[in-house]
């Protein structure tokens, strides 16, 4: 029966366990290992470089969402501003240390500009918290930010609930978001290293000034090559 099935041209057991045994022993040689490596290597590497591109790309898009995410959240703070440097005091009002502040300055600011303010954080003994104010419109706020550095020789009067002592101490600034402020504080560490001559921000928009040659090398290298936090301005002099 065995000799009648071989003969009408299919394998017999006798057949398969002969190619068996040549597979076996074939696979004992280094030409057929290397072989068998090399076709594994180039599957894994096909697979690997489909999932880097997936990953690459949804980096990318992580990317992205952030900041967009910052910089609707910057908006969301367009008519905020930080005061620092005022002592806090049990059942202080500080709506009226910021308009006393602002006629310091020399901008007379009415309760109406103003919508909500607060201290902001965890209060900590012997530190002083931070005020956030929120103005009503942008006008009042831009009037308070731009005289800010009135307050280094404040205009004192009777009635304020703030001295001009404590006045010439206040630092007004830009409500920032989380990633805003690092971005900040890292080109006020270019300015300490004397690489730029200044750094500040303004309604979220960092600016810098800088030697043309610092900043067509390094600094240009360091925030045109991807999208920074915020939208950046460099005066060149």
């Amino acid at each position: 029966m065995t000799e009648e099935k071989g003969a009408k041209g299919k394998l017999t057991r006798e057949d398969l366990d002969i190619i068996k045994e040549a597979l076996l022993e074939a696979a004992k040689e280094d030409m057929f290992q290397q072989l068998i490596q090399a076709k594994v290597s180039e599957a894994v590497a096909e697979a690997m470089a489909g999932k880097e591109e997936e990953m690459r790309e949804l980096r990318e898009e992580l990317d992205d969402t952030k900041t967009r995410l910052n910089e609707l959240e910057q908006y969301s703070r367009r008519l905020c501003l930080n005061v620092s440097g005022v002592p806090e005091a049990p059942g202080e009002d500080t709506n009226q240390i910021v308009t006393d502040l602002a006629k310091m300055a020399g901008v007379n600011v009415a309760p109406r500009d103003l919508d909500v303010s607060h201290r902001v954080g965890a209060s900590r003994e012997g530190k002083a918290r931070a005020i956030i104010v929120r103005f009503t419109h942008y006008t009042a706020r831009q009037a308070v930010y731009d005289a800010r550095r009135e307050l280094r020789k404040p205009r004192p009067f009777r009635g304020s609930v703030v001295t001009a002592e404590t006045a010439h101490g206040v630092f007004v600034s830009d409500s920032l978001t989380r990633d805003n402020q690092q971005l900040l504080y890292r080109a006020r560490q270019l300015k300490r290293e004397q690489k730029i001559f200044a750094a500040w921000s303004d309604v979220g928009k960092l600016k810098l000034t800088a030697d043309p040659c610092y900043w067509l090398g390094e600094l240009h290298a360091r925030y045109s090559e991807r999208p920074a936090p915020v939208a950046l301005s460099v005066r060149v002099h």
